[in-house]
């Protein structure tokens, strides 16, 4: 049946393509040839028709579309899609259509039916004769030289045969006027084609399946519409297309195709057209001959097209993807863009080429919407390239400028005979030349005039040589002052080899040039040090070679001239040859291990065979190990060795040890005086402790005697017994002054007090002395001292110094008179030096004894202790005194003709502020005067005020105070205090702590008399049971205590520190604020340093007088209250 079909279609008049699936022709009718250009002329051949038909079908079959020359238009322009493209949505579109209809009720087709799918599209025939044309032979005859293009309507109809779709194309006339008695279903045009995928490429542009297409069965399965006739030539054509009679005057429709695919071919840039939803794309030429020699153009999809192009980065650093070629981002986004840069290879050389791409919407003219885009690619590799080159010479020359001018160094440039052509800024700046004085021969302006004939010789060597000019001269600096610079230049040569011009710098050199010189000055000041000082440096490298010596003392013998005859010889074979004498271990061992790296410091002593002895001291000398520029492990790399000359150092050393044998022996017998000294202190302490007990009582019962209803013989009788005990007394007071300054531990204060009252006071007491022996006593004391100069330091030893001397004067007077006078001899803002002289017109002293007078235990001969009596201590006593005090005493005598004593004395002077303070307590009057003032005075006790409570200073190197221990309250001073009425006294009860039975009886008759309620006990332990006991009325609570230092069971210390340490006594409230004072028979040094440390509050020295007393016991009460 179909072959019927197929033979019955040769004679239609319609011209019929019939297409296979793969997209070929397999049968097409005469009209179809006749519409192709294909038929023959009546005069040209004879032919049959059945011949003709046949001819036809065979010269078409395998053709596609595009072969034969059919192109499909839209709005009278060629669409820009493929064939297979088109017909491939054309099947997917019909076998949803077939799909639709199986499952529509309506549709019952019986196993002889078929069902069809119809489309019409409008298209163009411009046949291509070199595809389509007869053998040769036939081919002028069969066609004509140009064929006008003919435009028609298409309707494809789709059927099934077999297992493979069959394509019948169906050409008709496009004239409006035409009808036929049956139209197509879709006679309307394809708009677009979105993408080259065959399922969606006709559904987004065509009517849907029920509007675009009709089912059909039996004989109406295959639609063959009426031809109409067109307004040009007749359709369906009768003949072949008309020719023109002019070849040269092509229709206006193939002229605009023509010349638009001139235009894009034509470019010699490459160029690039795409549609705009990207299904179909033209290149030109010059992108064709882009791709690979080896390429072959298979398909017309352009993602695949652009696909064999390698497009990369500008920089050649990434390739682009597909999606990242410019014509795809033109038609995504229909916005021009220009200036943007790719790179490509060239196909044949793979040379780099950079492109600058341009991208160019393509726009409807009339409705502005966007059909596609056009790229075209400038090459750009040329002018890339020289503005590349053009820039790095810019930023060449800029660095240049920057290294010229903003470098540490002055550049110049002079031509190939030495004339300079150009400085840098930096040399005008730093010569503060111009451009005229400089260029040419006006550098010579800038060099110091002794620098200049070197450089000069080295400059016309190097022009004529053409070797590097390296110099070292002077130039001078915009404000005179001269600095050392670096000159070097280097020649620049042509292409034929010659020198064109010489390149030069100058380097500030100056600092480098006074370091090396410094460095060549401290060198000759080393080398010369090494000569004097007998030192030789050397240094050994692994191989025990000696590669440095500097200093050659140590190898100097007759066979050695210089140091060079040793360097590079080995060190052992060194030592062997010059010095023979010594064993070569006293070397090789500490070198071996310094060398192996088992010690870092070896010394050794060597005798040379000058008996001069050296001592080395050997150090590793280290290296780092370096693979492939990386610093690796330090290794010893050799030894530096360091020898002395130790000669004259053996030989002090040797005595010096004897030496220190004998300053052993020295020390020893020091150590066993120190021990003698100390062992005689201590005795000293005891005997005063042991003599002023008993004394203690004596002058106390003989002052309680006193006080009793005497007669006259017995009042004198008593008054005897006091003075005689008081002359022991003074005894023993010099002899532990004597102690303490022997053992250095005699000290003064430094308190404010008036030099006046001093002199006052000891006139007071010593002129009564003098008048009982009938001598004129005179004082000569300046204004300025006398009106109440206030001074800082020890009154009490002052006081003791000037008793001393006038009291001497006194006893070694007989007639005359005595004289006591003070001036100021110097005076500054912080201090004034006070003169005291004592001039008395007694016996004199001989010359050549008194250099002794000032030592202890010396007077002037031996009768003078059996006339006069005496120790001896005083003027001893006296002069450290002021030595102390950091002043001077010296002795002016004659035999017979008195004595002058004089001593100065430099005081601090008092603070201004302190000016309205209160003066320190003087000391109390010297014991070996105590009787006279007693006597003369009356009462002298009374007068004159006691010591005071405060601390003395202590002397350097004395420990504070045991830690944990209540440090003592600083009390007012006594003479402070009013009296304190009799009503009062009896409230304030008296613990007296003292082993010795008389002392405690004279305590409690003393305490007693003065009003006080009192009570005693034997020793410490007692103390403290007796705080503890409860409270009555014959055992009231205690206000003072007494406390003895020295006592059986407890001392006085141990007792004290127990109550300010230790539970209950230190938390009770009655208790651990009881003023407690020492009495001790000691009076040494550092006794009442010991007391406050104990944690007592004040002190007295035994004997106390009952005045003394009476004052510290008000004192304290007074206080007790007040805690």
């Amino acid at each position: 049946m179909f072959a019927t079909s197929f033979t019955a279609m040769q004679y239609l008049p319609v011209p019929i393509l019939i297409l296979s699936s793969q997209k070929t022709i397999v049968l097409a009718n005469e009209a179809m040839g006749r519409l192709l250009g294909m038929g023959l002329a009546a005069s040209a051949v004879a032919i049959d028709e059945a011949t003709n038909a046949l001819a036809i079908a065979d010269r078409l079959r395998g053709q596609t579309m595009n072969d034969v020359g059919i192109e499909i238009l839209q709005e009278g322009s060629p669409m820009w899609i493929s064939w297979d493209d088109f017909l491939n949505g054309i099947l997917d579109q019909a076998s949803k259509a077939r799909n639709d209809a199986s499952q529509s009720k309506q549709s019952c087709l019986s196993p002889f039916q078929t069902m069809a799918y119809d489309v019409s599209v409008e298209v163009v025939i411009s046949p291509n004769h070199e595809t389509i044309a007869h053998p040769t032979a036939l081919k002028d005859k069969l066609f004509g030289s140009d064929i006008n293009p003919i435009q028609a309507n298409l309707i494809i109809s789709v059927w099934p045969f077999g297992d493979e779709q069959y394509f019948s194309l169906t050409f008709t006339g496009s004239c409006p006027g035409a009808h036929a008695p049956h139209q197509p279903a879709s006679r309307r045009p394809i708009s677009r084609v979105h993408t080259f995928a065959g399922t969606g490429a006709l559904a987004s542009g065509t009517p849907s399946a029920s509007s675009t297409a009709s089912s059909r069965s039996g004989r109406s399965a295959v639609m063959t519409p009426d031809p109409f006739v067109s307004q040009g030539p007749h359709f369906p054509p009768h003949a072949p297309p008309s020719q023109s009679a002019k070849p040269s005057a092509p229709s206006v429709f193939r002229k605009r195709t023509e010349l638009k695919d001139a235009i894009l071919y034509s470019m010699n840039m490459p160029a690039y057209a795409m549609w705009k939803d990207e299904s179909f794309g033209v290149p030109n030429k010059a992108i064709l001959r882009l791709l690979p020699e080896s390429t072959e153009i298979r398909s017309l999809d352009p993602r695949e097209f652009l696909s064999q192009y390698k497009i990369w980065t500008e920089d050649f650093q990434r390739e682009l993807a597909t999606d990242e070629i410019p014509i795809l981002e033109i038609c995504r986004s229909g916005k021009r863009f220009e200036g943007r840069r790719v790179g490509m290879r060239h196909p044949k050389t793979s040379a780099k080429i950079i492109f600058d791409v341009i991208g160019q919407p393509i726009k409807d003219e009339k409705s502005g919407e966007t059909l596609g885009g056009l790229i075209i690619f400038k090459d750009v590799t040329e002018y890339s390239r020289r503005i590349a080159a053009q820039t790095e010479e810019n930023e060449r020359q800029f660095l240049y400028a920057c290294i010229a001018n903003l470098g540490p160094v002055m550049v110049w440039i002079t031509d190939s005979f030495g004339s300079h052509e150009w400085f840098s800024q930096r040399w005008y700046d730093y010569t503060g030349l111009t451009e005229e004085e400089c260029l040419g021969e006006g550098w010579r302006n800038a060099f110091h005039p002794d620098d200049l004939p070197a450089t000069e010789a080295r400059w016309y060597h190097s022009l004529a040589s053409g070797e590097e000019y390296i110099t070292e001269y002077r130039c001078r600096r915009h404000d005179g002052d001269w600095r050392w610079m670096l000159g070097r230049a280097v020649p620049f040569y042509g292409d034929d080899g010659a020198i064109v011009k010489w390149f030069g710098t100058c380097t500030d050199i100056h600092e480098l040039v006074e370091a090396r010189q410094e460095a060549r000055r401290a060198r000759e000041k080393l080398q010369r040090v090494i000569e004097h000082t007998k030192i030789s440096v050397w240094e050994v490298n692994e191989q025990r070679k000696i590669t440095f010596l500097e200093g050659y003392q140590m190898w100097n013998n007759k066979e050695l001239e210089e140091p060079k005859d040793i360097l590079g010889k080995n060190i052992y074979e060194v030592i062997s040859s010059y010095h023979p004498n010594n064993d070569i271990k006293i070397i090789r061992e500490p070198m071996e291990r310094v060398l192996k790296g088992e010690s870092t410091d070896e010394v050794f002593a060597m005798r040379t065979d000058g008996d001069r002895w050296y001592r080395t001291r050997l150090v590793p000398q280290y290296n780092q190990t370096r693979h492939g520029g990386i610093e690796g492990d330090l290794f010893v790399d050799g030894v530096v060795a360091v020898s002395i000359d130790i000669t004259e150092t053996r030989t002090r050393q040797a005595e010096l040890q004897k030496q220190e044998k004998e300053k052993t022996k020295l020390l020893a017998n020091a150590t066993a005086a120190k021990e003698a000294s100390r062992m005689k202190s201590q005795f000293l302490a005891n005997m005063s402790h042991e003599i002023r007990t008993p004394i203690a009582g004596v002058i106390g019962m003989a002052e309680l005697l006193l006080d009793t209803q005497l007669d006259a013989e017995q009042r004198e009788c008593a008054e005897n017994v006091q003075r005689s005990a008081n002359a022991l007394l003074t005894v023993i007071n010099d002899i532990l002054d004597l102690s303490k300054v022997e053992s250095g531990r005699l000290d003064v204060e430094e308190v404010q007090f008036s030099i006046s009252v001093v002199l006052r006071d000891v006139n007071k007491m010593l002129s009564f002395a003098a008048s009982r022996k009938n001598l004129a006593y005179e004082s000569d004391v300046q204004p300025e001292v006398e009106s109440d100069l206030r001074v800082m330091g020890d009154p009490g030893r002052l006081r003791q110094i000037l008793t001393n001397i006038l009291t001497n004067s006194i006893k070694f007077t007989s007639e005359g008179h005595v004289k006591l006078s003070a001036t100021i001899i110097d005076e500054s803002k912080e201090t004034v030096t006070v003169q005291f002289v004592i001039e008395d017109t007694g016996i004199g002293i001989a010359e050549e004894v008194r250099p002794r007078l000032f030592q202890p235990f010396s007077q002037a001969d031996s009768s003078t202790a059996r006339k006069f009596g005496g120790t001896g201590l005083g003027l001893a006593i006296s002069k450290n005194l002021v030595e102390l005090m950091h002043g001077e005493i010296t002795l002016d005598s004659k035999t017979g003709s008195g004595t002058i004593a004089t001593f100065w004395i430099p005081f601090n002077r008092a603070p201004a502020s302190n000016k309205e303070s209160q003066f320190i307590d003087m000391a109390p009057i010297p014991d070996r005067l105590q009787s006279d003032a007693s006597v003369s005075c009356g009462s002298s006790e009374l007068e004159s005020p006691p010591a005071a409570p405060e601390t003395r200073g202590v002397a350097p190197g004395k420990p504070p105070p045991a830690a944990g221990l209540r440090k003592p309250s600083v009390a007012n001073s006594i003479s402070e205090y009013p009296e304190l009425p009799k009503e009062e006294r009896k409230n304030i009860h008296v613990l007296v702590v003292e082993d010795n039975s008389v002392n405690q009886q004279i305590a409690l008759r003393t305490i007693s008399k003065l009003g006080f309620s009192v009570d005693a006990v034997w020793d410490g332990n007692e103390a403290l049971s007796y705080l503890l006991n409860e409270s009555s009325s014959n055992h009231p609570p205690t206000n003072i205590i007494l406390m003895d230092v020295q006592m059986p069971v407890m001392s006085g210390y141990d007792a004290s520190r127990i109550i300010r340490s230790q539970e209950p006594f230190k938390s009770h409230p009655l208790i651990r604020n009881i003023p407690i004072i020492a009495m001790t028979a000691s009076a040494i040094q550092g006794d009442r340093e010991k007391c406050q440390r104990a944690g007592m509050d004040d002190y007295l020295a035994k004997p106390v007088k009952p005045r003394l007393l009476e004052k510290m016991l008000v004192k304290w009460a007074i206080e007790g209250n007040q805690r």
